[in-house]
């Protein structure tokens, strides 16, 4: 064979053996005999369509087949095939890529004053809608590759082509986009793509705009954190975008304190209520440039106030007939004493037992707080009155709902519910 068929850089490359030329095939739907023998051979295939005589046709065949070494039927299914390996296979594994999203189920429950998240383990989704907007615009993708930017092609689902990419943009942008990693430009497109399948946009321009924001930033987000999944990093984009806080990945991730490989989107949530609802609190004396640390101070000392003066401070008739204080084991469990004991706690601890106030006026519940006397250490128990008759039941739990595993703090949580259970069931009326 004279000539021969490689796939390099995922382009299609003929090489002339003899000299050692190398020709790149672009793209092309399906290679024929009259595209093979123009492009890779000095025989005129002009007049084959013309015609009729079947010596003239093979003549020119048979000159064509000499310098590619080969029949020209046979060299086109291998010319064919190797344009499937470069051009289509990595349409297809885009296509793979960024209509199988990993989806993290987060049920947020609001209470009076505070909130918590239950995560439901996340999961590999096949989504239908990120699958039709590829299909449709599968032709965006092969022409990224064809102009060279195969690392945009993702991008390209998104918003289209090149020209319309560059309006909405900006000069600027579009070059960064460019130069920016696989990676980079990956965490993008499904960043995008997942916040269009969470609230849907309403045209193109505004689906452009949204590809705008996430470009400006994921291009300051250090190398460092795109180790992070799309939905690790989602909760940050957004706030980032509703209160315009500049870098502030780069913050919640130092906050943190741990290695990346061991960073999920649940060590990441509690930093994103904070950082809502002191904003939420603060309102205008909110300042985007604060630190994280400095966030959380001016948070608690607002939230603090704000529950002092709205929730009473009168006792609870529970107080009369359970202890306040019940020590042992190392620990101390402290009792609520009133509705703003309650509602500080809530705050604290970011879980909803600050709504609790009703359950506890009414002697259904009753809660305390268990503190290590060496580290200082606090988690909130609530004990639940065996007539009551609404469905409660104990609950023990660190900050944000955390699970209670240490072994001594669980069994003291267990003796001191066992004794309050006991006083709710013999000394306290039910209303």
């Amino acid at each position: 064979m004279t000539k021969s068929i490689v796939v390099k850089n995922n382009e299609v490359v003929v090489i002339d053996n003899s000299t050692n030329l190398e020709t790149v095939c672009p793209y092309c739907s399906k290679a024929d005999c009259q595209f093979v023998i123009d492009r890779f051979t000095d025989v005129s295939a002009d007049e084959l369509p013309s015609m009729y005589e079947s010596e003239d046709i093979v003549t020119v065949y048979k000159q064509a087949g000499d310098q590619l070494g080969c029949s020209v039927k046979q060299f086109c299914k291998m010319l064919n095939g190797a344009i499937y390996r470069a051009y289509i296979e990595p349409n297809k594994a885009l296509h793979n890529r960024f209509a199988t999203l990993k989806v993290l189920k987060l049920v947020k429950i609001r209470c009076n004053s505070s909130r918590s998240y239950k995560r439901f383990p996340s999961m590999w989704v096949r989504d239908e809608y990120v699958v039709n907007i590829i299909n449709k615009r599968a032709e965006i993708i092969n022409s990224y590759i064809d102009d060279g930017i195969g690392h945009m092609a993702g991008f390209g689902l998104m918003i289209g082509d090149s020209s319309f990419s560059k309006s909405i943009l900006g000069k600027g942008l579009w070059k960064s986009l460019n130069k920016n990693s696989k990676t980079r430009n990956d965490l993008i497109t499904k960043v995008v793509m997942f916040s269009q399948i969470l609230e849907p946009i309403k045209n193109s321009e505004e689906f452009a705009n949204s590809a705008k924001s996430a470009v400006m930033f994921f291009n300051k987000v250090p190398s460092t954190l795109l180790e992070l999944s799309h939905v690790d990093l989602m909760p940050m984009y957004e706030t980032a975008i509703n209160l315009n806080i500049d870098n502030l990945a780069t913050k919640i991730i130092k906050s943190i304190k741990l290695p990346m490989y061991k960073i999920s989107v649940n060590d990441i949530m509690p930093h994103i209520h904070i950082i809502e609802d002191a904003h939420h609190v603060l309102g205008d004396r909110f300042n985007t440039r604060w630190s994280i640390k400095r966030i959380k101070k001016e948070h608690d000392k607002a939230v603090v106030t704000k529950v002092r003066e709205a929730a009473s401070p009168e006792p609870f008739e529970l107080t009369k007939m359970l202890p306040r204080s019940i020590e042992g084991e190392g620990f101390i469990a402290r009792l609520a004493m009133s509705p703003r004991d309650l509602a500080v706690w809530g705050n604290e601890e970011g879980h909803c037992v600050g709504s609790y106030h009703t359950f506890v006026t009414n002697g259904h519940y009753a809660v305390y707080k268990i503190e290590d006397t060496n580290t200082g250490e606090v988690s909130v128990l609530g004990v639940a009155n065996p007539h009551s008759n609404l469905g409660l039941h104990d609950q023990h739990y660190h900050k944000f709902n955390r699970a209670v595993t240490y072994v001594n703090r669980v069994k003291f949580g267990a003796n001191v519910a066992k004794k309050v259970r006991e006083l709710l069931d013999t000394r306290v009326e039910l209303n």
